[in-house]
């Protein structure tokens, strides 16, 4: 009698614990409803109805086994405002898409809280302020997608300490100043970096011509100098994409990479 007592209250918290948690994301979505100013393309009138459920809702994703919101994906949807804090309480979120609209402000710091997320894509928006240095402290995080917004400031070496798992880190087209930090080369799975059309200065970091896993390095148009290695080609042997026009004004360093892209 005792073990089925347990089971039915086991049974009941966690029906509960299931209703709050969507409740929990319903709250947090609504909340990120009310700071849209502009939706030209209807869609928070026609497809995020508040009397049907948020996993109805276009452009959200949710498990059917805890369920919890994992994805958001408002790419294009043409929305102007700011983010509310209260996406932080999407703790289950693996995937954040809201690229291509016209969001404005700073990242709020609650999307620290956001522990499992793998991909967070902001780019063509208009946000300021700095590069969120937290997005270092998120141990899942695959891929940081920032570009096309109106960050300043130096890119944070918190960002670089502990990403063994980031993949790709694009940060092009904003208004980034002082030195390429070091650290990156702490970033083993790296595969992209994208940092053209910043204010950078100083020297290309050795140990990015170091990294095996990079693909595809891109640093077009900032004001960087110094001397690329030598022996570029063997330390990035993956290395498809290399892209330094407009970066060193020096004619002997331009000499030096147009040699290495005609090997």
């Amino acid at each position: 009698m005792d073990k089925l007592f347990f089971f039915i209250t086991m049974a009941v918290f966690s029906i509960n614990c299931l209703a709050h948690n969507l409740t929990t994301d319903q709250e947090a979505l609504v909340a990120f409803k009310t700071r849209i100013i502009s939706d030209p393309n209807n869609i928070l009138a026609n497809k995020w109805l508040t009397n049907t459920s948020i996993c109805n809702w276009i452009g959200v994703s949710y498990s059917r086994k805890w369920q919890r919101v994992t994805t958001l994906d408002f790419s294009n949807f043409g929305f102007s405002g700011t983010i509310a804090p209260h996406l932080g309480n999407l703790t289950f979120l693996s995937y954040l898409n809201i690229s291509s609209n016209n969001f404005t402000g700073i990242i709020p710091l609650e999307l620290s809280h956001l522990r499992r997320l793998k991909v967070i894509n902001m780019g063509s928006n208009n946000f300021i302020g700095v590069v969120p240095s937290w997005l270092g402290t998120i141990p899942e995080l695959q891929h940081i997608h920032l570009d096309n917004n109106s960050f300043s400031g130096s890119i944070p070496t918190s960002l670089l300490h502990n990403n063994s798992k980031l993949q790709t880190l694009q940060l092009a087209y904003n208004f980034l100043n002082g030195n390429i930090p070091q650290e990156i080369r702490n970033l083993s799975a790296l595969e992209y970096l994208y940092l053209r059309f910043n204010m950078l200065t100083g020297s290309i970091p050795f140990g990015i011509f170091n990294k095996s896993s990079l693909r595809e390095l891109d640093l077009d148009d900032n004001s960087l100098s110094g001397w690329l290695p030598n022996n570029i080609c063997y330390g990035i042997p993956e290395l498809t994409v290399l892209s330094l026009s407009q970066t060193i004004n020096s004619l002997e360093k331009f000499q030096q990479i147009y040699s290495i892209a005609d090997t």
